[in-house]
Protein backbone atom coordinates (compact mmCIF):
# COMPACT_ATOMS: atom_id res chain seq x y z
CA UNK A 1 0.00 0.00 0.00
CA UNK A 2 2.63 2.33 0.95
CA UNK A 3 4.92 1.61 -1.89
CA UNK A 4 2.42 2.62 -4.46
CA UNK A 5 2.59 6.17 -3.37
CA UNK A 6 5.16 7.80 -5.92
CA UNK A 7 4.44 11.63 -4.94
CA UNK A 8 2.96 13.71 -2.19
CA UNK A 9 0.60 16.99 -2.62
CA UNK A 10 4.07 19.23 -2.37
CA UNK A 11 5.02 17.31 -6.50
CA UNK A 12 1.55 16.88 -7.74
CA UNK A 13 -1.96 18.16 -6.92
CA UNK A 14 -2.96 15.05 -8.26
CA UNK A 15 -1.03 12.44 -5.92
CA UNK A 16 -4.45 11.01 -4.58
CA UNK A 17 -5.98 10.28 -7.35
CA UNK A 18 -2.68 8.40 -8.50
CA UNK A 19 -2.30 6.60 -5.28
CA UNK A 20 -5.80 5.30 -4.87
CA UNK A 21 -5.76 4.30 -8.31
CA UNK A 22 -2.13 2.53 -7.97
CA UNK A 23 -4.15 0.44 -5.18
CA UNK A 24 -6.95 -0.50 -7.25
CA UNK A 25 -5.14 -1.75 -10.07
CA UNK A 26 -2.55 -3.84 -8.21
CA UNK A 27 -5.29 -5.17 -5.46
CA UNK A 28 -7.59 -6.24 -8.37
CA UNK A 29 -4.66 -8.10 -10.15
CA UNK A 30 -3.10 -9.36 -7.21
CA UNK A 31 -6.31 -10.92 -6.70
CA UNK A 32 -6.65 -12.35 -9.71
CA UNK A 33 -3.40 -13.97 -9.66
CA UNK A 34 -4.67 -15.54 -6.77
CA UNK A 35 -7.52 -16.40 -7.96
CA UNK A 36 -6.11 -18.13 -11.29
CA UNK A 37 -3.26 -19.52 -9.63
CA UNK A 38 -3.08 -19.98 -6.06
CA UNK A 39 -6.72 -21.79 -5.63
CA UNK A 40 -5.62 -24.69 -7.67
CA UNK A 41 -2.89 -25.35 -5.37
CA UNK A 42 -4.47 -24.80 -2.06
CA UNK A 43 -7.14 -27.26 -0.27
CA UNK A 44 -10.60 -26.24 -0.36
CA UNK A 45 -10.20 -25.55 3.12
CA UNK A 46 -7.91 -23.33 3.36
CA UNK A 47 -10.43 -20.62 1.55
CA UNK A 48 -7.46 -19.61 0.17
CA UNK A 49 -8.96 -16.63 -2.21
CA UNK A 50 -10.82 -14.92 1.06
CA UNK A 51 -7.76 -15.42 2.63
CA UNK A 52 -6.37 -12.88 0.85
CA UNK A 53 -9.08 -10.69 0.23
CA UNK A 54 -9.64 -10.14 3.86
CA UNK A 55 -5.64 -9.19 4.36
CA UNK A 56 -5.83 -6.93 1.17
CA UNK A 57 -9.18 -5.83 2.50
CA UNK A 58 -8.01 -4.92 6.11
CA UNK A 59 -4.45 -3.44 5.52
CA UNK A 60 -6.52 -1.40 2.86
CA UNK A 61 -8.76 -0.04 5.88
CA UNK A 62 -5.74 0.69 7.71
CA UNK A 63 -3.97 2.86 5.19
CA UNK A 64 -7.15 4.83 4.33
CA UNK A 65 -7.15 5.43 7.98
CA UNK A 66 -3.97 6.76 7.81
CA UNK A 67 -4.74 8.79 4.65
CA UNK A 68 -8.13 10.53 5.92
CA UNK A 69 -5.71 11.83 8.78
CA UNK A 70 -3.94 14.80 6.56
CA UNK A 71 -6.51 15.59 3.65
CA UNK A 72 -7.01 18.98 2.29
CA UNK A 73 -9.27 20.46 -0.25
CA UNK A 74 -10.77 18.27 -2.90
CA UNK A 75 -8.95 15.46 -2.11
CA UNK A 76 -11.88 14.30 0.30
CA UNK A 77 -13.65 14.29 -2.64
CA UNK A 78 -10.91 11.74 -4.23
CA UNK A 79 -11.24 9.44 -1.53
CA UNK A 80 -14.69 9.48 -0.92
CA UNK A 81 -15.79 9.06 -4.99
CA UNK A 82 -13.06 6.01 -4.60
CA UNK A 83 -14.44 4.57 -1.40
CA UNK A 84 -17.58 4.36 -2.60
CA UNK A 85 -17.02 2.80 -5.65
CA UNK A 86 -14.98 -0.22 -4.04
CA UNK A 87 -17.25 -2.98 -4.07
CA UNK A 88 -17.74 -1.97 -7.44
CA UNK A 89 -16.86 -3.73 -10.61
CA UNK A 90 -13.75 -2.08 -11.65
CA UNK A 91 -12.38 -3.07 -7.83
CA UNK A 92 -13.50 -6.19 -5.56
CA UNK A 93 -16.97 -6.21 -6.91
CA UNK A 94 -15.24 -7.60 -9.96
CA UNK A 95 -17.15 -10.57 -11.87
CA UNK A 96 -13.42 -12.41 -12.47
CA UNK A 97 -13.29 -12.74 -8.60
CA UNK A 98 -16.80 -13.63 -7.23
CA UNK A 99 -16.13 -11.76 -3.83
CA UNK A 100 -18.42 -11.93 -1.59
CA UNK A 101 -18.56 -7.82 -1.09
CA UNK A 102 -21.80 -7.81 1.17
CA UNK A 103 -19.99 -9.24 3.56
CA UNK A 104 -16.48 -7.14 3.77
CA UNK A 105 -16.85 -4.57 6.34
CA UNK A 106 -16.73 -1.00 5.29
CA UNK A 107 -13.90 0.64 4.86
CA UNK A 108 -14.71 3.60 6.84
CA UNK A 109 -17.68 4.21 9.44
CA UNK A 110 -20.98 6.30 9.20
CA UNK A 111 -19.18 9.06 11.40
CA UNK A 112 -16.34 8.80 9.80
CA UNK A 113 -17.97 9.48 6.34
CA UNK A 114 -20.09 11.78 7.79
CA UNK A 115 -16.93 14.03 8.88
CA UNK A 116 -15.40 13.85 5.76
CA UNK A 117 -18.59 14.78 4.01
CA UNK A 118 -18.63 17.85 6.28
CA UNK A 119 -15.32 18.76 5.38
CA UNK A 120 -16.40 18.34 1.56
CA UNK A 121 -19.53 20.87 2.13
CA UNK A 122 -16.88 23.63 3.39
CA UNK A 123 -14.39 22.85 1.00
CA UNK A 124 -17.13 23.00 -1.83
CA UNK A 125 -18.76 26.32 -0.18
CA UNK A 126 -15.50 27.86 -0.12
CA UNK A 127 -14.75 26.63 -3.71
CA UNK A 128 -18.06 28.37 -4.89
CA UNK A 129 -17.71 31.41 -3.06
CA UNK A 130 -14.73 32.10 -4.80
CA UNK A 131 -15.73 31.02 -8.16
CA UNK A 132 -19.17 33.13 -7.86
CA UNK A 133 -16.98 36.48 -6.70
CA UNK A 134 -14.40 35.74 -9.85
CA UNK A 135 -17.34 35.08 -12.17
CA UNK A 136 -19.00 38.72 -11.19
CA UNK A 137 -15.95 40.15 -11.31
CA UNK A 138 -14.87 38.90 -14.79
CA UNK A 139 -18.87 39.98 -16.01
CA UNK A 140 -18.86 43.31 -14.53
CA UNK A 141 -15.58 43.85 -16.98
CA UNK A 142 -17.72 43.52 -19.82
CA UNK A 143 -20.07 46.13 -18.60
CA UNK A 144 -17.84 48.70 -19.44
CA UNK A 145 -16.28 47.39 -22.34
CA UNK A 146 -17.27 48.94 -25.82
CA UNK A 147 -19.15 46.55 -26.98
CA UNK A 148 -23.14 45.47 -26.37
CA UNK A 149 -23.89 42.00 -24.68
CA UNK A 150 -24.92 38.42 -26.22
CA UNK A 151 -28.64 38.54 -27.49
CA UNK A 152 -30.62 35.01 -27.24
CA UNK A 153 -32.57 33.79 -29.99
CA UNK A 154 -35.59 36.06 -29.00
CA UNK A 155 -33.24 38.69 -29.03
CA UNK A 156 -32.93 39.17 -25.15
CA UNK A 157 -29.89 40.48 -23.78
CA UNK A 158 -27.71 38.77 -21.63
CA UNK A 159 -23.96 38.10 -20.32
CA UNK A 160 -22.67 34.28 -19.77
CA UNK A 161 -22.42 34.74 -15.95
CA UNK A 162 -25.80 32.72 -15.26
CA UNK A 163 -24.57 29.63 -17.56
CA UNK A 164 -20.90 29.76 -15.99
CA UNK A 165 -22.85 29.69 -12.21
CA UNK A 166 -24.95 26.84 -13.08
CA UNK A 167 -22.27 25.06 -14.96
CA UNK A 168 -19.92 24.52 -11.71
CA UNK A 169 -23.20 24.01 -9.45
CA UNK A 170 -24.10 21.08 -12.04
CA UNK A 171 -20.04 19.30 -11.76
CA UNK A 172 -20.56 19.09 -7.91
CA UNK A 173 -23.63 17.65 -7.90
CA UNK A 174 -22.55 15.14 -10.48
CA UNK A 175 -19.41 14.81 -7.87
CA UNK A 176 -22.11 14.19 -5.12
CA UNK A 177 -23.81 12.35 -7.20
CA UNK A 178 -20.77 9.49 -7.31
CA UNK A 179 -20.62 9.80 -3.90
CA UNK A 180 -23.79 9.36 -2.28
CA UNK A 181 -27.19 10.25 -3.02
CA UNK A 182 -28.15 11.95 0.41
CA UNK A 183 -25.39 13.65 0.19
CA UNK A 184 -26.65 15.41 -3.31
CA UNK A 185 -29.22 16.81 -1.07
CA UNK A 186 -27.29 18.54 1.06
CA UNK A 187 -25.22 20.07 -2.06
CA UNK A 188 -28.60 21.04 -3.41
CA UNK A 189 -29.00 22.90 -0.03
CA UNK A 190 -25.52 24.43 -0.32
CA UNK A 191 -25.98 26.02 -3.60
CA UNK A 192 -29.20 27.29 -3.40
CA UNK A 193 -27.95 29.15 0.00
CA UNK A 194 -24.88 30.32 -1.65
CA UNK A 195 -26.78 31.92 -4.13
CA UNK A 196 -28.98 33.71 -2.05
CA UNK A 197 -25.87 35.39 -0.88
CA UNK A 198 -24.83 35.72 -4.15
CA UNK A 199 -27.98 37.77 -4.93
CA UNK A 200 -26.81 40.74 -2.89
CA UNK A 201 -23.47 40.99 -3.70
CA UNK A 202 -25.12 40.65 -7.81
CA UNK A 203 -27.86 43.64 -6.65
CA UNK A 204 -24.67 45.89 -5.23
CA UNK A 205 -22.55 45.57 -8.17
CA UNK A 206 -25.56 46.67 -10.40
CA UNK A 207 -26.92 49.62 -7.67
CA UNK A 208 -22.87 50.58 -8.52
CA UNK A 209 -23.06 50.36 -12.00
CA UNK A 210 -26.28 52.56 -12.40
CA UNK A 211 -24.46 55.45 -9.55
CA UNK A 212 -21.12 55.18 -11.48
CA UNK A 213 -23.36 55.98 -15.44
CA UNK A 214 -25.81 58.69 -13.52
CA UNK A 215 -21.59 60.77 -12.42
CA UNK A 216 -21.76 60.85 -16.14
CA UNK A 217 -24.24 59.88 -18.59
CA UNK A 218 -21.49 60.00 -21.52
CA UNK A 219 -18.95 57.50 -20.52
CA UNK A 220 -20.82 54.21 -20.68
CA UNK A 221 -22.02 54.13 -23.98
CA UNK A 222 -24.22 50.34 -23.55
CA UNK A 223 -25.27 51.33 -20.16
CA UNK A 224 -28.77 50.20 -21.12
CA UNK A 225 -27.81 47.19 -23.02
CA UNK A 226 -26.37 45.81 -19.86
CA UNK A 227 -28.64 47.12 -17.64
CA UNK A 228 -31.28 45.07 -19.74
CA UNK A 229 -29.04 42.23 -19.75
CA UNK A 230 -28.62 41.79 -15.79
CA UNK A 231 -32.24 41.93 -15.33
CA UNK A 232 -32.84 39.33 -17.50
CA UNK A 233 -29.61 37.13 -15.84
CA UNK A 234 -32.42 37.26 -12.87
CA UNK A 235 -35.31 35.48 -15.27
CA UNK A 236 -32.48 32.89 -16.02
CA UNK A 237 -30.48 32.10 -12.23
CA UNK A 238 -34.40 31.50 -11.11
CA UNK A 239 -34.82 29.58 -14.29
CA UNK A 240 -31.47 27.40 -14.01
CA UNK A 241 -31.96 26.77 -10.15
CA UNK A 242 -35.62 25.33 -10.97
CA UNK A 243 -34.31 22.98 -13.31
CA UNK A 244 -31.24 22.17 -11.23
CA UNK A 245 -33.72 21.29 -8.62
CA UNK A 246 -36.03 19.20 -10.69
CA UNK A 247 -33.70 17.18 -12.27
CA UNK A 248 -31.60 16.23 -8.66
CA UNK A 249 -34.24 16.39 -6.20
CA UNK A 250 -35.91 13.03 -6.25
CA UNK A 251 -39.70 13.02 -5.03
CA UNK A 252 -40.91 15.58 -3.21
CA UNK A 253 -38.89 18.57 -1.83
CA UNK A 254 -40.49 18.84 1.40
CA UNK A 255 -39.02 15.20 2.00
CA UNK A 256 -35.59 16.91 2.12
CA UNK A 257 -33.81 19.27 3.37
CA UNK A 258 -34.56 21.51 0.70
CA UNK A 259 -37.59 23.57 1.86
CA UNK A 260 -39.64 25.31 -0.52
CA UNK A 261 -39.42 28.63 1.11
CA UNK A 262 -36.05 28.54 0.33
CA UNK A 263 -36.65 28.66 -3.64
CA UNK A 264 -39.21 31.17 -2.89
CA UNK A 265 -37.11 33.34 -1.15
CA UNK A 266 -34.53 33.22 -3.66
CA UNK A 267 -37.21 33.69 -6.49
CA UNK A 268 -38.49 36.08 -4.94
CA UNK A 269 -34.85 38.03 -4.34
CA UNK A 270 -33.99 38.08 -8.19
CA UNK A 271 -37.15 39.49 -9.07
CA UNK A 272 -36.99 41.84 -6.68
CA UNK A 273 -33.31 42.62 -8.37
CA UNK A 274 -34.99 42.65 -11.93
CA UNK A 275 -38.01 45.01 -10.58
CA UNK A 276 -35.11 47.25 -9.29
CA UNK A 277 -32.78 47.12 -12.39
CA UNK A 278 -36.16 48.20 -14.65
CA UNK A 279 -36.90 51.18 -11.87
CA UNK A 280 -33.01 52.33 -12.58
CA UNK A 281 -33.85 52.43 -16.63
CA UNK A 282 -37.04 54.22 -16.17
CA UNK A 283 -35.08 56.82 -14.02
CA UNK A 284 -32.85 57.85 -16.39
CA UNK A 285 -36.67 58.06 -18.45
CA UNK A 286 -37.73 60.42 -16.39
CA UNK A 287 -34.69 62.49 -16.08
CA UNK A 288 -34.62 62.91 -19.81
CA UNK A 289 -38.16 64.05 -19.90
CA UNK A 290 -38.16 66.29 -16.49
CA UNK A 291 -38.60 69.50 -17.81
CA UNK A 292 -40.75 68.49 -20.29
CA UNK A 293 -42.97 66.82 -17.35
CA UNK A 294 -42.89 70.45 -15.54
CA UNK A 295 -44.18 72.19 -18.12
CA UNK A 296 -47.59 69.95 -18.36
CA UNK A 297 -50.54 72.77 -17.06
CA UNK A 298 -48.33 75.50 -17.69
CA UNK A 299 -48.89 78.17 -20.58
CA UNK A 300 -46.31 77.38 -22.68
CA UNK A 301 -48.21 73.51 -22.89
CA UNK A 302 -51.30 74.70 -23.44
CA UNK A 303 -50.47 76.67 -26.47
CA UNK A 304 -47.82 74.07 -28.18
CA UNK A 305 -47.90 70.16 -28.76
CA UNK A 306 -44.07 69.89 -27.88
CA UNK A 307 -44.59 68.19 -24.19
CA UNK A 308 -46.84 65.72 -25.51
CA UNK A 309 -44.72 65.07 -28.76
CA UNK A 310 -41.48 65.06 -27.06
CA UNK A 311 -42.30 62.52 -24.09
CA UNK A 312 -43.95 60.17 -26.93
CA UNK A 313 -40.90 59.92 -29.22
CA UNK A 314 -38.62 60.05 -25.90
CA UNK A 315 -40.76 56.71 -24.81
CA UNK A 316 -40.35 55.43 -28.84
CA UNK A 317 -37.26 55.76 -28.89
CA UNK A 318 -35.92 53.92 -25.29
CA UNK A 319 -38.62 51.04 -25.82
CA UNK A 320 -36.30 50.11 -29.14
CA UNK A 321 -33.46 48.88 -26.04
CA UNK A 322 -36.31 47.97 -23.93
CA UNK A 323 -37.69 45.25 -26.59
CA UNK A 324 -34.58 43.80 -25.65
CA UNK A 325 -35.66 42.43 -22.44
CA UNK A 326 -37.61 38.86 -21.55
CA UNK A 327 -41.56 39.74 -21.69
CA UNK A 328 -42.18 39.76 -18.30
CA UNK A 329 -39.70 42.20 -17.55
CA UNK A 330 -40.62 44.31 -20.58
CA UNK A 331 -44.68 44.25 -19.62
CA UNK A 332 -43.45 45.47 -16.39
CA UNK A 333 -41.25 48.43 -17.91
CA UNK A 334 -44.96 49.68 -19.81
CA UNK A 335 -46.53 49.86 -17.20
CA UNK A 336 -44.17 51.60 -15.01
CA UNK A 337 -43.42 53.82 -17.79
CA UNK A 338 -47.50 54.66 -18.26
CA UNK A 339 -48.46 55.30 -14.70
CA UNK A 340 -45.43 57.69 -14.54
CA UNK A 341 -47.08 59.57 -17.29
CA UNK A 342 -50.29 59.53 -15.17
CA UNK A 343 -48.61 60.40 -11.94
CA UNK A 344 -47.12 63.48 -13.59
CA UNK A 345 -50.70 64.87 -14.87
CA UNK A 346 -52.29 64.21 -11.81
CA UNK A 347 -49.21 65.89 -9.60
CA UNK A 348 -49.87 68.98 -12.55
CA UNK A 349 -53.60 69.10 -11.51
CA UNK A 350 -53.14 69.07 -8.17
CA UNK A 351 -50.13 70.69 -6.95
CA UNK A 352 -50.49 73.34 -4.47
CA UNK A 353 -48.71 76.25 -6.47
CA UNK A 354 -50.39 76.57 -9.80
CA UNK A 355 -48.78 76.06 -12.98
CA UNK A 356 -51.42 78.29 -15.18
CA UNK A 357 -54.32 80.85 -14.15
CA UNK A 358 -57.17 80.21 -16.55
CA UNK A 359 -58.39 83.82 -18.03
CA UNK A 360 -62.01 82.40 -18.72
CA UNK A 361 -64.11 79.29 -19.05
CA UNK A 362 -62.93 78.87 -22.46
CA UNK A 363 -59.29 78.84 -22.13
CA UNK A 364 -60.04 75.87 -18.73
CA UNK A 365 -62.28 74.18 -20.99
CA UNK A 366 -59.54 73.99 -23.65
CA UNK A 367 -56.51 73.09 -21.71
CA UNK A 368 -59.11 69.98 -20.06
CA UNK A 369 -60.05 69.07 -24.03
CA UNK A 370 -56.07 69.21 -24.48
CA UNK A 371 -55.39 66.46 -21.48
CA UNK A 372 -58.12 64.19 -22.52
CA UNK A 373 -56.49 64.49 -26.14
CA UNK A 374 -53.02 63.46 -24.94
CA UNK A 375 -54.12 60.90 -22.75
CA UNK A 376 -55.91 59.26 -25.81
CA UNK A 377 -52.35 60.05 -27.95
CA UNK A 378 -50.07 58.10 -25.00
CA UNK A 379 -52.41 55.35 -24.98
CA UNK A 380 -52.52 55.16 -28.69
CA UNK A 381 -48.31 55.14 -28.86
CA UNK A 382 -48.81 52.65 -26.06
CA UNK A 383 -50.70 50.31 -27.71
CA UNK A 384 -48.26 49.87 -30.17
CA UNK A 385 -45.42 49.09 -27.94
CA UNK A 386 -47.29 46.75 -25.86
CA UNK A 387 -50.79 44.21 -25.55
CA UNK A 388 -53.86 46.59 -25.61
CA UNK A 389 -54.90 44.35 -22.47
CA UNK A 390 -52.31 46.20 -20.68
CA UNK A 391 -52.68 49.44 -21.91
CA UNK A 392 -56.38 49.32 -20.58
CA UNK A 393 -55.39 47.94 -16.99
CA UNK A 394 -53.59 51.53 -16.07
CA UNK A 395 -55.65 54.15 -14.30
CA UNK A 396 -55.97 56.26 -17.61
CA UNK A 397 -58.66 57.65 -16.28
CA UNK A 398 -57.93 59.39 -14.15
CA UNK A 399 -56.88 62.30 -16.40
CA UNK A 400 -60.15 62.06 -17.74
CA UNK A 401 -61.71 62.65 -14.50
CA UNK A 402 -59.89 65.63 -13.13
CA UNK A 403 -60.52 67.04 -16.79
CA UNK A 404 -64.16 67.09 -16.34
CA UNK A 405 -63.67 68.12 -13.16
CA UNK A 406 -62.44 71.46 -15.13
CA UNK A 407 -64.02 71.54 -17.64
CA UNK A 408 -67.72 71.69 -16.02
CA UNK A 409 -69.00 75.22 -16.76
CA UNK A 410 -71.61 74.59 -14.17
CA UNK A 411 -70.21 74.49 -10.38
CA UNK A 412 -73.92 73.32 -8.76
CA UNK A 413 -73.12 70.37 -10.11
CA UNK A 414 -69.61 69.93 -9.68
CA UNK A 415 -69.92 67.53 -6.77
CA UNK A 416 -71.07 64.84 -9.20
CA UNK A 417 -67.99 65.22 -10.70
CA UNK A 418 -65.82 65.07 -7.17
CA UNK A 419 -67.86 61.86 -6.19
CA UNK A 420 -67.30 59.98 -9.55
CA UNK A 421 -63.87 60.72 -9.45
CA UNK A 422 -63.12 59.85 -5.50
CA UNK A 423 -65.44 56.60 -6.50
CA UNK A 424 -62.59 55.26 -8.87
CA UNK A 425 -59.79 56.64 -7.02
CA UNK A 426 -60.35 56.79 -3.07
CA UNK A 427 -56.95 57.49 -2.12
CA UNK A 428 -56.93 61.09 -3.35
CA UNK A 429 -56.21 62.68 -0.69
CA UNK A 430 -58.31 65.80 0.59
CA UNK A 431 -55.24 68.51 -0.27
CA UNK A 432 -55.46 67.07 -3.94
CA UNK A 433 -58.95 67.31 -4.70
CA UNK A 434 -59.43 70.63 -2.94
CA UNK A 435 -56.44 71.89 -5.32
CA UNK A 436 -57.89 69.94 -8.44
CA UNK A 437 -60.93 72.67 -7.66
CA UNK A 438 -58.78 75.55 -7.12
CA UNK A 439 -57.70 75.40 -10.77
CA UNK A 440 -60.64 75.99 -11.79
CA UNK A 441 -60.68 79.45 -10.46
CA UNK A 442 -64.16 79.78 -9.80
CA UNK A 443 -64.71 78.15 -6.46
CA UNK A 444 -62.92 79.54 -2.61
CA UNK A 445 -60.87 77.18 -0.91
CA UNK A 446 -63.22 77.14 1.92
CA UNK A 447 -66.14 76.53 -0.18
CA UNK A 448 -63.89 73.19 -2.09
CA UNK A 449 -63.06 72.15 0.99
CA UNK A 450 -67.14 72.29 2.63
CA UNK A 451 -68.19 71.07 -0.83
CA UNK A 452 -65.97 67.72 -0.50
CA UNK A 453 -66.97 67.00 2.98
CA UNK A 454 -70.57 67.23 1.92
CA UNK A 455 -70.10 65.17 -1.27
CA UNK A 456 -67.40 62.21 0.24
CA UNK A 457 -68.31 62.81 3.85
CA UNK A 458 -65.08 64.18 6.66
CA UNK A 459 -64.92 60.83 8.30
CA UNK A 460 -64.19 59.04 4.92
CA UNK A 461 -62.03 61.56 3.08
CA UNK A 462 -59.49 62.07 6.10
CA UNK A 463 -59.70 58.09 6.78
CA UNK A 464 -56.19 56.38 5.81
CA UNK A 465 -55.60 55.43 2.67
CA UNK A 466 -54.58 52.44 0.47
CA UNK A 467 -51.73 53.10 -2.30
CA UNK A 468 -52.81 54.08 -5.72
CA UNK A 469 -51.54 56.60 -8.74
CA UNK A 470 -53.06 59.72 -6.53
CA UNK A 471 -50.86 58.52 -3.37
CA UNK A 472 -48.10 58.10 -5.86
CA UNK A 473 -48.49 61.92 -7.18
CA UNK A 474 -47.40 63.24 -3.63
CA UNK A 475 -44.43 61.32 -3.50
CA UNK A 476 -43.57 61.41 -6.94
Amino acid sequence: MEGCQLDDRTDDKMWLVKHLELIRQITSDDLKVVKSLCEPCFPPEYDIINKFVNMYHNMIKEHIQDLIQDLQGNEVVSLLTWTNSYKGRDMMGNPELRIDTPKLSPILDEVTIQQLQQQYLQTMRKNIQEWTTNSLRSDIADWYKEAEPEQDGDGCFNTPLPVILFQMFEQNLQVAAHIKETLVVAVLNLCVEEMQTFSRQYSQEIRDYKDMHLQDRSKLRFYTNFMIANINNCSSFIEFTCKMMAKYCKGDIDETDMSENKLNTLEKTFDCIAREGCTYLLEEVVMDLKQHYDDILTRKWLTSNIVVETICITIEDYCQDFFHLKKKFLEDMMAKAQYGIIVQYIKAFTASSKRISFKNYEERKTAAEKAIKEADQYQKVFSKLTSQELVVKLPWKAIYDMAEVIKLKDPTVLSLEVSALYDRFPDARLEQLINLLQLRGDITKSDSKAMIHDTIGEEQITSPKSEGVFTSAITA
